[in-house]
């Protein structure tokens, strides 16, 4: 792990179009480590978990979606938990900052070309859900078909327990992530994102996402 980055410790990185982070990983909350001799390296852009995501207790966490400084969102949780712990026992998790997804998109820096402004009924913003619609639904169990590790969801229609039209984030599920609407799974690209709008984009980021603990 890498401390004193301003208070930070730089515990995980995902590679865009690489699937270490894919929803249903369960790197997410289980103790094996990702390439621990580059873990703490700023200047590698490879996948990677490193110790700190096991053992270093905190509150906030923080990603820098576009390389270790850039295009940064703070996810305040209040906690004071491992991520290791978060991801494996804690269930929809809400967030101080009150993210929506052109919210959240404008913090990753990624609009244009993606909008996430129109027809969205419903969303979900922030950290492990297993359900559109029940918070308590474990996403590490079972055959999920909505996922949001790090990030939101949302969907066209209302009153729907799948939220599979919109996706951004890390580790999130959409009906254009690999897999059918009606499931998730291990391959999907750990920067997936899709935006049901009139141009239905969908796809993964090729750059390297930065997480970081407080």
């Amino acid at each position: 792990m890498r401390p004193g980055l301003g208070g930070w410790t730089l515990v995980g990185k995902a590679q865009g179009n690489t699937s270490e982070w894919a929803p249903k990983s369960a790197y997410w909350y289980n103790s094996e480590l990702i390439r621990p001799d580059t873990a703490d390296d700023l200047t590698s852009i490879s996948a990677a978990k490193n110790e700190g995501w096991l053992t270093v207790k905190g509150s906030k966490l923080r990603v820098c979606y576009d390389g270790p400084f850039n295009s940064c969102a703070v996810f305040t949780h209040g906690l004071n938990v491992s991520l290791s712990e978060l991801f494996l026992n804690r269930f929809g998790v809400s967030v101080a900052e009150g993210y929506s997804l052109p919210s959240l998109a404008d913090a990753f820096n990624v609009r244009p070309p993606l909008r996430y402004c129109c027809a969205v009924r419903e969303q979900r913003c922030g950290l492990n859900f297993g359900s559109g619609c029940n918070s308590n639904t474990n996403p590490n169990t079972g055959s999920r078909d909505t996922i949001c590790r790090i990030g939101c969801i949302g969907d066209r229609t209302g009153g729907s327990c799948r939220l599979d039209d919109y996706a951004l984030g890390i580790g999130v599920s959409s009906c254009y992530d690999g897999h059918s609407c009606f499931e998730t799974g291990t391959s999907t690209p750990s920067l997936h994102y899709r935006d049901r709008g009139s141009t239905n984009l969908a796809g993964a980021f090729e750059q390297t996402a930065y997480i970081y603990v407080q």
